[in-house]
């Protein structure tokens, strides 16, 4: 089959346009999500754009995009909220902490001012998070004490995905702390525990953009590696998550990753066997071919 003959060349070229910063240069298609907020109308697509961003680690993409929904309105908490976090790489050693707290600052002075802006416990729910994320304590302390605060969102919001879905990179934002590289053993527990939100999530939900992306990261290690191919498999993994989901696996945040590992991925070419499926990153490529 012609798909499985150019896997690994494919892989070659991912990597080559990763390093070369060409990878998301494409359109990006970002799936869908629903997030009941306060804000007005005229807010709404460049807040709901904002986190979508988010939730696909389009970090500077989020940020102009909070940014117009604040612009729009200035009093829209959520929108300060999400600009703060487009600047929390969680996977990545903290960058800069001064910015973030720039941008709450123009939400309010303090803390407490900030959140009573938030006109629902919800919406104040995740401004305290936020705060603490970027409060007081090292980085680590902070990312374990943002990622309690999520949690505790999450178990009184148990329906609501997008709470369900920032607890699970909150989670993740902490596995740098608890082991000395991504895949030790001592980080398993954490990552286990973020991937079943995001299959969670994924099941219910499979174009949610933040779903299949946490799932790859949380099974990124040679003991799990297989666990999110198993979702192709399922009977609700439809065409429309096939795109999305394979679509970031054959932009070489997985894939690559297995085949340097000697997993067989020829099951992920079975299941896409139709070239208008492949509308992300590489799958161009494929039906080029």
């Amino acid at each position: 089959m012609q798909y499985r003959a150019l896997s690994s060349v494919l892989v070659h070229l991912v990597f080559t346009l990763s390093f070369l910063g060409l990878s998301e240069a494409e359109p990006l298609r970002l799936g869908s999500i629903t997030f009941p907020n306060s804000g007005p109308a005229a807010a709404q697509a460049d807040f709901l754009r904002g986190v979508k961003y988010l939730h696909s680690f389009g970090f500077e993409e989020a940020a102009e995009a909070f940014q117009a929904a604040s612009k729009i309105a200035p009093d829209f908490a959520l929108a300060y909220w999400g600009e703060a976090l487009s600047h929390n790489h969680p996977l990545q050693p903290e960058r800069d902490l001064a910015s973030p707290r720039r941008v709450l600052a123009r939400l309010g002075p303090r803390p407490a001012e900030r959140v009573a802006k938030a006109p629902t416990a919800r919406e104040a729910g995740l401004l305290e998070a936020v705060e603490i994320l970027y409060g007081a304590g090292s980085a680590s302390e902070r990312s374990f004490a943002y990622s309690r605060a999520m949690g505790r969102l999450a178990a009184h919001y148990p329906d609501d995905e997008e709470i369900q879905a920032f607890y699970a990179v909150a989670l993740l934002g902490t596995v740098r702390h608890v082991g000395e590289s991504w895949g030790a053993e001592s980080t398993y527990r954490v990552r286990m525990q973020a991937g079943a939100l995001a299959q969670d999530i994924f099941r219910n939900h499979p174009d949610h953009p933040g779903a299949a992306h946490y799932i790859i990261h949380a099974f990124d290690d040679p003991v799990h590696a297989r666990q999110p191919l198993r979702q192709w498999s399922a009977p609700r993994a439809t065409a429309g998550s096939l795109k999305y989901f394979g679509g970031r696996l054959i932009r070489g945040r997985l894939i690559g990753r297995l085949v340097l590992r000697g997993v067989d991925v020829g099951g992920v070419f079975d299941l896409i066997e139709q070239p208008d499926l492949l509308q992300l990153g590489g799958g161009e490529l494929f039906a080029a071919a």
